[in-house]
């Protein structure tokens, strides 16, 4: 069993934060509470999944594959506007052509016009989880993107990694513990990033989920001894990343690497001693359990396809961030050059008008300060 938030953080857990009691407490939580899924969101997701789910079961019958959700929605991070992230487990001879996109696709059409016939002969209304827009997207994961009942799910095949950064995720989380802060602030920074920052979105050359969710797990390694509340991480956040050297470093959970080291990295980066620094949130210990449960090569070895042993450096680019499970893929890869630029002023902006915000509400002008933070998310 993990030990305690106190224990860990020399009970740094008892502190009053900033945003810890007040009237900007009261607006963040409300905001928080708002932001994160309801019962009723849930439910509305799942029976869209199940209904996606059948119509890939449908499609691959008898192949022996399995319909799983990763991503945002599994967590329970998602934004009312999240889409759900769908993976079909198969046969990598299967699911590694070209054409499983071109069969599911025909499938669903077919499944669809069917059913939409049927409620026309008995005269009820269109079916609930009716699919509509489907497109097939070839990027570096091809998936087939499409709406039921108004969500966006993107469908696509053998996701190990992204089944893995799910249980690696769930598992921070009950590590940190003080009443689920790490997936609480995940909520509140997407908020900021996805509204009022606009910079969350890995098909609009934007950062991931998953990037940003590794900066957000780097802020809470190495500086959880500051922070009790949502707001005061999401201030450490702006603050710290506007001031980042992105031209020189790239960003793991442990802290910054300098590029030119990124080519020297042979191995996992959270199975090397070296890069715990002391005083971290993250123990080695546990790291070590998460790579073996976790890590790009032990998933790989339980699947029986080995470890590789000619591990790939990490490619560079404009903002680079190291998936934690996998020191070779740049999290940041998806962000161009432009945006990377923008990104930057938006991270800048942010802590600006954030540390105002601070000043103002811990000067006792609280009033003040929760108006400057309905601005501050007026989006």
């Amino acid at each position: 069993m993990a030990p305690t938030t106190a224990s860990r953080s020399g009970g740094d857990s008892e502190r009053a934060g900033w945003g810890s009691r007040g009237p900007v407490a009261t607006l963040v939580n409300e905001l928080i509470d708002v932001l994160r899924p309801t019962e009723q969101s849930d439910r509305r997701r799942r029976g869209v999944f199940r209904h996606i789910a059948s119509l890939v079961d449908g499609c691959f019958a008898g192949e022996n594959v399995l319909v799983t959700a990763f991503g945002s929605v599994p967590l329970r991070t998602y934004l009312p506007d999240g889409d759900i992230d769908v993976c079909v487990l198969g046969p990598h001879e299967l699911l590694s052509r070209d054409d499983w996109t071109v069969r599911l696709r025909a499938h669903v059409e077919r499944a669809e016009a069917a059913a939409a016939e049927a409620s026309a002969e008995l005269g009820s209304p269109a079916a609930e989880f009716a699919v509509s827009e489907i497109h097939i997207i070839h990027a570096e994961v091809k998936l087939m993107k499409l709406i039921c009942d108004g969500v966006v799910v993107d469908v696509s095949t053998n996701q190990f990694g992204g089944l893995a950064a799910l249980g690696f995720l769930e598992e921070v989380n009950a590590f940190i513990g003080k009443g689920e802060i790490f997936k609480r602030s995940i909520v509140l920074i997407k908020a900021w990033g996805f509204y009022e920052g606009r910079l969350l979105g890995a098909h609009h050359a934007l950062i991931s989920t998953y990037a940003l969710e590794t900066l957000v797990l780097y802020i809470f390694n190495r500086f959880h001894k500051e922070l009790s509340t949502p707001l005061e991480v999401l201030h450490k956040f702006l603050v710290f990343f506007a001031d980042f050297d992105w031209d020189k470093f790239a960003v793991s959970v442990h802290g910054p690497v300098p590029l030119e080291d990124l080519d020297k990295v042979t191995g996992p980066i959270g199975k090397r001693p070296e890069v715990h620094a002391e005083g971290a949130l993250l123990t080695p210990d546990f790291m070590w359990r998460m790579m073996d449960k976790y890590g790009n090569e032990s998933v790989s070895a339980k699947l029986g396809g080995g470890a590789n042993s000619t591990p790939r450096q990490m490619a560079r680019k404009y903002l680079n961030v190291v998936d934690p499970l996998l020191s070779s893929n740049n999290l940041g890869r998806s962000v161009s050059q432009g945006n990377a630029k923008r990104i930057r002023k938006a991270l800048a902006l942010g802590a600006q008008r954030l540390t105002a915000l601070r000043e103002s509400s811990t000067g006792g002008e609280c009033f003040g300060a929760v108006r400057m933070l309905e601005q501050f998310f007026g989006n």
